[in-house]
């Protein structure tokens, strides 16, 4: 299916484009009058297309939106642009560097990778149809993929280089287990924030007025009208028509499906061999068992009485009915060049030196075409429907890209019905779903902003579509009656959040100062938690609590460590460390200290990799175009 390939191809290529790196910076070289600029960063006098960074952010955020079935935040979809174009500039900069260091992939190693990539291989083995059909159908040429190809596995040899040089030393390990395993003992006063809710009372005029200012908090969903074709396997199922010759091509085709393969039965006896010293010993033993199981003694009470195979030595040396596969090397080669109740010679592996008999064989098999006429009728009605579904779907997705953006002279010359959903959201909607390919293309530039029919979208496995927007209705302030409770409940939660840290503040100064926390608590009716060793993993204490009790500074041998937190409910919770104890580095098994410790040169690894890309940002030359996202994601109403 050219929209599977499209899509499996998207994304590996995405990767490409993006880079390997994926750290954010701090924007600088900002350039405020790069006003209807085509490129959206220049580095070090290269350009970075516009048009490429403002279709892969808004990818990432469709993508984000349909995970989380809601809309970004305007922070969060800052963070995602950030993001996405540190990506392009990180990954330019990159570019440049392994250029001027000389890194070089010959030919040989980007033939190797291309080849093993599983996008272009069929069965197991790498095709080169598949390979220029894929790279057709994403509209890439084999020169420039290959080169791109090249310079990505150059950055790889360049971040691997980074990465093969980072190491930790003793200490540093031992440093690291201590903090990691250290334990603080704390005890913890909460005000609630609920206390406070009787003090608070929003007036109209202040709800109203926090409306006004945050209106924009306070959305309908954006939507959008579609219009869509589509074409599924079911259309095509009763459609198919065959002869009997094709159906018999048909089996000759898929014949091996139906096949059993040849199984031997035997059985082994088994001298081991513990290290070579004692290989003349047991071979010698081996040819000793062989002789006596020659002579016609039971091979099975052989077997049980000599046989160092602990899973078979009960059952006679029983090894049951099995395929070549079953077994490797000379086992398998010997079992397998048997007659019926021979004895080999004594075959050595590394377990030392087996005597095999074969009991029995099986040849293989192979159903007749009457015997599983059937079965072969009703796959290849199955296949004819789904080359069918291909080619419909095919020229569904053509005849699109053609009408660029209009579907209703698609829908006549393929004799398709034109459907409709209205008031599609970034959750979906209607018949079309809420699978996120859908959302993405609805909500993309191409298709919003531009008006143009989408390209073909295999949603499922056996349905494909191209849609359009017919109109969009933008997000629109919601009225204040009908939000008026959410905005007092959120008013009443931002000011007992306030009166709680307030008060927590007081109560922090006074511990901090000697007072007696329970009575502390008792007098201002808090909750008390008595003193309690903690280590970072610690489950049943709020993670944020955790965080700021390991950030405090150590208590002094006269003072405890006093700090305070804010948790998500609103609540205040105060702590007071009494005590530390250091982790134990000596807990560990080599095991854990050994994957410890390679966790801990990754992160390093990390680390210097960050420094390096921040260190070319800054003595390159990088200029930002601050109308990059201008409007990008804002489009007007259709016509």
């Amino acid at each position: 299916m050219l929209q599977t390939i499209r899509d499996k191809l998207t994304g590996w290529v995405a990767l490409t484009i993006f880079g390997i790196i994926a750290f954010a910076f701090v924007f600088w070289g900002v350039d405020p009058l790069a006003i209807g600029a085509t490129w959206a960063a220049k580095v070090n006098g290269i350009e970075i297309p516009a048009i490429e960074v403002r279709r892969a952010a808004q990818n990432q955020v469709a993508e984000y939106e349909s995970r989380i079935q809601d809309d970004i935040s305007p922070e969060l979809l800052q963070q995602i642009r950030n993001r996405t174009l540190n990506q392009f500039i990180n990954n330019t900069l990159m570019r440049a560097r392994v250029i001027s260091d000389g890194y070089r992939v010959s030919d040989a190693m980007l033939i190797e990778y291309i080849r093993s990539l599983s996008y272009f291989q069929v069965g197991g083995e790498f095709s080169l149809d598949s390979y220029a059909a894929m790279l057709a159908a994403q509209g890439l040429s084999k020169t420039g993929f290959e080169a791109d190809q090249r310079s990505q596995m150059e950055i790889l040899q360049l971040q691997q280089g980074l990465f093969g040089s980072s190491f930790v030393t003793s200490h540093e390990m031992r440093r690291f287990l201590e903090l990691q395993g250290e334990e603080r003992e704390i005890t913890l006063v909460t005000i609630k924030a609920s206390a406070f809710e009787d003090l608070v009372s929003p007036t109209d005029e202040e709800i109203t007025g926090y409306y006004n200012a945050n209106a924009q908090r306070y959305l309908t969903d954006e939507t959008a009208d579609v219009e869509y074709l589509e074409v599924r396997v079911a259309d095509f199922t009763g459609q198919v028509e065959f002869d009997e010759q094709g159906l018999h091509d048909h089996y000759e085709t898929v014949a091996d499906n139906y096949k059993t393969e040849e199984q031997r039965r035997a059985r082994h006896i088994l001298i081991a061999v513990s290290d070579e010293d004692d290989n003349a010993a047991a071979e010698a033993k081996a040819n000793e068992v062989l002789e006596r199981a020659r002579a016609g003694e039971d091979f099975s009470s052989l077997a049980t009485e000599y046989s160092d195979d602990g899973g078979t030595a009960a059952d006679g040396g029983d090894l049951g009915w099995s395929v070549r596969d079953d077994f490797v090397g000379l086992f398998a080669d010997a079992l397998f060049a048997m007659q019926e109740n021979e004895i080999s010679e004594p075959v050595r592996t590394r377990f030392g030196y087996h005597i095999l008999r074969l009991d029995e064989i099986e040849p293989e098999d192979i159903r007749s075409f009457e015997d599983v006429r059937t079965e072969i009728e009703s796959d290849y009605r199955a296949q004819l429907a789904e080359d069918a579904y291909y080619e419909a779907a095919q020229a569904l997705g053509d005849q699109a890209f053609e009408a660029y953006d209009q579907l209703q002279s698609v829908a006549e010359f393929l004799d398709l019905e034109l459907k409709s959903v209205s008031g599609f959201t970034r959750a979906g909607g209607g018949e079309l779903g809420s699978d996120p390919r859908v959302v993405s293309a609805v909500f993309s530039t191409d298709v919003l902003s531009e008006g143009k029919n989408s390209k073909l979208l295999e949603v499922e496995d056996s349905r494909a579509i191209s849609l359009r927007v017919s109109e969009y209705h933008p997000a629109e302030p919601r009225p204040l009656e009908e939000v008026r409770e959410q905005i007092v409940t959120f008013m009443v939660t931002d000011q007992t959040r306030i009166l709680a840290r307030s008060a927590g503040a007081g109560i922090k100064s006074a511990i901090a100062a000697g007072a007696d926390p329970r009575q502390l608590a008792q007098d201002n009716g808090a909750t008390f938690t008595p003193a309690r060793k903690v280590t970072r993993d610690t489950v049943n204490v709020a993670r944020i609590v955790l965080e700021a009790v390991f950030s405090a500074p150590r208590p002094t041998t006269a003072n405890s460590s006093v700090g305070g937190v804010s948790l998500a409910t609103g609540d205040y919770t105060i702590f007071a460390i009494s005590s530390v104890t250091p982790g134990h580095p000596a807990s560990l098994t080599p095991a854990e200290w050994t994957r410890t410790e390679e966790q801990l040169a990754n992160d390093l690894g990390n680390a210097e990799l960050a420094a390096f890309v921040a260190q070319l940002r800054e003595t390159g030359n990088v200029r930002i175009n601050s109308r990059t996202f201008d409007d990008v994601l804002l489009p007007p109403n259709l016509p």
